[in-house]
């Protein structure tokens, strides 16, 4: 680290150490080093997936959840592709959807709401473009509507009073008879 203080191997691997550390002793000093050093290093390497995740974990941590929203919004816009990271930025929206639901905030809660809608739509339109690739043509890593993400647009729709549209989500994620599925 002292050679390449921001070589992302060299970084990934102490910010981990001291993420234990922090886990373990609650040490302070620990917490903001790792995040001085993911940051860092993350200026030099925007597109290491491995600090990005890092640099998560750590405001996860701390139950950071505005700084979480923030960092993987802006790590949609280098990941366009990542599934996990649309399931999380939807799980995200849909946790400041009910907190601004709880405290009575009707418009923050229908703007997280259209967020998640707008995220799913874009998830549509992506595995709809992954169809247009030329034959023979790998896609890569698989891109595809997760449960996760259809348990998050259907909650959406419900809190938003549409049950029809929820239940239409739901049993698309499904695949089959919502019936069925509630009676087991």
């Amino acid at each position: 680290l002292k050679l390449k203080p921001t070589h992302p191997d060299y970084v990934a691997t102490k910010v981990g150490f001291l993420m234990q550390l922090y886990s373990q002793n609650k040490d302070e000093n620990s917490y903001n080093e790792a995040l001085r050093l993911v940051q860092r290093a993350r200026e030099k390497e925007p597109h290491n997936k491995i600090l990005f995740w890092q640099e998560l974990q750590l405001y996860s941590l701390k139950q950071d959840h505005a700084k979480m929203l923030e960092l993987v919004t802006a790590g949609l816009a280098n990941f366009p592709w990542d599934n996990a990271l649309y399931e999380r930025y939807m799980a995200l929206l849909l946790e400041q959807l009910d907190k601004a639901r709880a405290e009575n905030k009707k418009e923050l809660a229908d703007q997280y709401g259209a967020q998640i809608l707008d995220a799913y739509q874009t998830v549509l339109a992506k595995i709809e473009h992954l169809k247009t690739l030329p034959e023979g043509q790998m896609q890569g890593a698989p891109f595809d509507l997760t449960p996760s993400m259809m348990l998050s647009v259907g909650q959406t729709y419900y809190l938003r009073g549409d049950a029809a549209a929820a239940a239409n989500v739901l049993k698309n994620g499904i695949g089959g008879n919502l019936v069925t599925v509630l009676a087991c």
